[in-house]
């Protein structure tokens, strides 16, 4: 099994009332990498490069395929230790795009066994996870922060 292309997505959408602290252009941005086989397994991952600069997933997306084409998905190590680029790669918008192909990598693995994810990275069972919310922004007032607050702690997090 060979990875056959790797694409770059950002997906946009209105976003609050223009006044929000790293959404540029009031819009709110994900961004997708997409790593297909030539066996026809296909992983999803997700970035939150894109929130501040959907623009670049998409060239970023295609530095990494000219690097993994040929690879085998089932490699993650071998793919990452590929992908460590001098000067550009250890931090920052890159490195949080190959966090997305890591997660689509991990996606196609889950799919080739049969198994969701969480059971490849564990098998042990647990009747609960703790649970986290962020919340508040710099552009919000101090009004609008308590009850962006109250609202996630009612919501039980």
């Amino acid at each position: 099994m060979k990875i056959s292309d790797v694409l770059g997505y950002s997906l946009s959408s209105p976003y609050g009332d223009g006044n929000v602290f790293g959404q540029p252009k009031g819009v709110k941005s994900i961004g997708l990498i997409e790593v297909q086989t030539n066996s026809g397994h296909i992983g999803i991952g997700e970035t939150y490069a894109a929130v501040y600069a959907p623009e670049l997933i998409k060239p970023i997306a295609e530095l990494i395929k000219s690097i993994v084409i040929g690879m085998d998905p089932r490699n993650i190590d071998d793919i990452n230790k590929s992908l460590k680029i001098p000067f550009i790669s250890s931090n920052g918008i890159i490195q949080s795009v190959l966090s997305a192909l890591d997660i689509a990598l991990w996606d196609i693995n889950g799919k080739i066994h049969n198994k969701p994810v969480f059971k490849l990275l564990n098998e042990s069972i647990r009747d609960s996870v703790k649970v986290y919310a962020s919340g508040g922004s710099v552009a919000m007032n101090s009004e609008q922060i308590h009850n962006d607050v109250e609202s996630i702690l009612k919501k039980g997090y």
